[in-house]
């Protein structure tokens, strides 16, 4: 959720050599878990940060999600030359195949599991008359165009290959930080606070940062409290254990599934999105996981209820995620 209330604004050099003014613009994610959509238009060029869609509520009859008005991009889509993606969750990826319906972007830069995750979205998406290139991006990475310099830096986030991205431009450094946690007890990828200094030492106009809660005061518990908290109630666990969480939090689904199989337990997962995330994420190495970790839905009454760990979508309540579908009965 971006914290800053107003995030349109002009941003003018000081020295006045450039007469074109920066705008900075949101389409969506202002005081919002949802459609995270940033625009950086200079001139007569424009990158967007990031295309999410909302989640569909019980308020929202008949809807699968919420996208935003891409009109203006619609209306100046000869500025586009690129779309950049801080990570690979649904709010800040999905709404890309409806972006795509009404503007022609010529490449997505994305890291590799949100590189991934946006070829399974748009090659689903049957619509689509034509597909961007799709580039992956490191943490050495830089793109120049005639306007803007784009680099990266690694942030810690529930989902691997997670970045801030930093956008020069000709009247100055924006920085915006993608979601981010800092929490050093968890393992794996931790936020590069070096390169952030150096980021800050080059200059920084504008930060927009976004991290959930962060308007909260204080301090909140590293996760690996509430992973040894599992790791202490598994044992004691007669019957299945469920664990609903979002489809592309693949690191808590990681931590999840080495739970289970150290209190030896099989892993089933429910719901389409979290299957094919599952497997993406096999694919390119994040999760090294074995076929015997799985018992599929149809094979799990084949073993004792104590030897179980489920993990559905479903977190957020929505009406049609694999947790609603069990607990109303209707799960076949």
């Amino acid at each position: 959720m971006e914290t800053q209330k107003n995030l349109n604004m002009l941003t003018k050099r000081e020295d006045k050599t450039d007469k074109a003014i920066t705008r900075i613009f949101s389409l969506g994610g202002i005081e919002e878990v949802d459609k995270n959509t940033y625009c950086i238009e200079h001139d007569d060029e424009m990158i967007i940060i990031d295309c999410g869609m909302k989640f569909a509520n019980d308020e929202l009859l008949g809807i699968d999600g919420i996208v935003p008005s891409y009109e203006y991009l619609s209306k100046n889509s000869k500025k586009l030359k690129a779309i950049f993606i801080s990570h690979g969750h649904e709010d800040h990826i999905g709404g890309i195949p409806y972006l795509l319906l009404a503007v022609d972007c010529p490449v997505i830069y994305a890291t590799l599991i949100a590189s991934e995750l946006i070829k399974k979205k748009l090659n689903d998406f049957k619509n689509l008359k034509k597909m961007p290139e799709i580039i992956t991006y490191y943490d050495d990475t830089e793109i120049k165009t005639k306007h803007f310099h784009v680099s990266f830096c690694r942030v810690s986030h529930s989902i691997p290959d997670s970045f801030a991205v930093f956008v020069q431009t000709p009247n100055g450094g924006i920085l915006h930080t993608g979601d981010y946690r800092v929490d050093f007890c968890l393992e794996g990828e931790q936020i590069d606070l070096h390169k952030l200094a150096k980021i800050g030492e080059q200059g920084v106009g504008v930060l927009m940062s976004e991290t959930t809660n962060s308007e909260i005061s204080g301090f909140s518990s590293s996760e690996t409290e509430i992973y040894q908290e599992i790791d202490n109630i598994l044992p004691n666990a007669s019957g299945r254990v469920f664990f609903t969480i979002f489809a592309s939090n693949l690191s808590r689904i990681n931590r999840m599934i080495a739970l289970a199989i150290n209190h030896g337990r099989k892993i089933c997962l429910l719901g389409r999105a979290i299957e094919n995330n599952v497997e993406i994420a096999r694919k390119i190495g994040y999760l090294e996981l074995k076929d015997s970790d799985f018992i599929a839905a149809k094979s799990l009454v084949t073993l004792q209820d104590n030897a179980i760990m489920i993990i559905c979508t479903g977190s957020q309540g929505e009406e049609m995620a694999a947790l609603n579908v069990i607990a109303s009965n209707r799960h076949a």
